[in-house]
């Protein structure tokens, strides 16, 4: 997992990791696009799976967990983790985490454009806008916490702490995306969209940001 400190091979294994992500995104989003008849059906019966689920005890809790994805709580919270992080003189993870949540934020807008692939007919979904491909709260949520489980791994030295970090990032990146489907806000093939997309990201710029500070402490010592 610290990937900051792991052998080349590791860190080109978790860019390799991150271009197929990127593919497996980018292949989900022509099937969506061509409103492949497999894909619509799984998205029906999650959708379906979702509102059944819904109650007056679990709706609240799911728009509090819905709303750490919300844009500008995620730039309230990235603020508050960059500060720690420059405190912790953690220049790397602070440039990953800044690149990584600027660069999704933009690309996921673009995106839902690009594709123009309409959320579930339902009130709520209205007040989030037209498109729903892929789902920007799992995105943004999705690269902010998978950064943040990577700078963990390398600040938290407590083993079972650290665990306990990295399993909490895991499972808010887990329950915005799930939030979203119970919510009929989106739709499941844009939650998995977001994943895909925003773990591609962040994987690549994670190993990309360790390759090279590798190399930049190698060429100090020759």
């Amino acid at each position: 997992m610290d990937c900051f400190q792991g052998t080349n091979r590791g860190r080109f294994q978790m860019i390799t990791i991150g271009i197929i992500l990127l593919v497996a995104f980018l292949g989900l989003a022509i099937l969506v696009s061509s409103q492949n008849p497999a894909v619509r059906g799984v998205d029906i019966a999650v959708n379906n799976i979702g509102l059944n689920a819904q109650s007056s005890v679990l709706t609240p809790i799911m728009l509090g967990i819905t709303s750490l994805g919300d844009g500008g709580n995620l730039t309230i919270i990235v603020i508050f983790l960059l500060l720690l992080l420059m405190i912790a003189k953690e220049w790397r993870t602070a440039a990953c985490l800044s690149l990584g949540f600027l660069f999704v934020s933009w690309l996921t807008v673009y995106l839902k454009n690009f594709f123009m692939i309409a959320r579930p007919n339902m009130p709520l979904a209205s007040s989030f806008g037209n498109w729903g491909f892929p789902s920007g709260h799992t995105t943004g949520a999705t690269i902010v916490f998978l950064i943040l489980t990577f700078g963990l791994a390398r600040i938290v030295k407590n083993k079972p702490l650290k665990l306990v970090s990295i399993s909490i990032c895991g499972l808010i990146i887990f329950l915005v995306g799930v939030s979203r489907i119970y919510l009929g806000v989106h739709w499941f093939s844009d939650v998995v969209g977001g994943w895909l997309l925003a773990g591609g990201v962040g994987m690549v710029i994670v190993g990309v940001s360790s390759v090279f500070t590798s190399f930049a402490l190698l060429s100090k010592r020759t």
